[in-house]
């Protein structure tokens, strides 16, 4: 079976895409399903390139059992051909990626983040907002809003495989 393959992407690929990288990572392999996935994270832009992940994303995941070790980079075109799906965080990022998609001319699924908070309704998705700018409890804030994504997430790709193994 080919791996699915699942791109985050946030603007500098230091705060909210690599935590929603390591997260779903982790909601994968809880199900036993991990090694059917690669999984990456990009930014829009190129700030940040090289990087490690922001200080403080780092300290909120470590105090919650996660570690996020991973290094900035920007989202290019060949991602939309390489990844099934793309999620952005914010409006800014889906329309960075629809742009990408418009050269490229791919068929990546392409989704918001919150899209799958198990509370969403099927409207507009919020945006994940930018803790960069703010106190460490906008970090915790951003974590659980990624958490809880990464889970909604997880069911929905959970489902995929099994269907497609129920479809063999």
């Amino acid at each position: 079976m080919k791996k699915l393959g699942v791109l985050f992407v946030c603007s500098g690929n230091i705060c909210r895409s690599p935590l929603a990288e390591e997260l779903l990572r982790r909601e994968l392999d809880a199900r036993g399903i991990g090694d059917q996935f690669f999984v990456d994270s990009a930014g829009t832009d190129p700030d940040h390139i090289g990087q490690q992940s922001d200080s403080r994303m780092r300290e909120t995941a470590r105090h919650r059992g996660v570690t996020v070790n991973h290094r900035a980079r920007r989202l290019r075109g060949e991602d939309l051909e390489r990844f099934d799906l793309l999620i952005g965080m914010d409006d800014w990022h889906m329309r960075a990626i629809h742009g990408l998609e418009r050269q490229t001319g791919t068929d990546a699924e392409i989704r918001k983040m919150l899209e799958f908070d198990p509370d969403y309704d099927g409207g507009q998705a919020p945006d994940v907002p930018d803790p960069w700018y703010g106190s460490i409890q906008g970090f915790e804030r951003v974590y659980d809003m990624i958490e809880v994504s990464c889970a909604g997430l997880a069911n929905q790709l959970a489902d995929r495989v099994s269907s497609s193994v129920a479809d063999e």
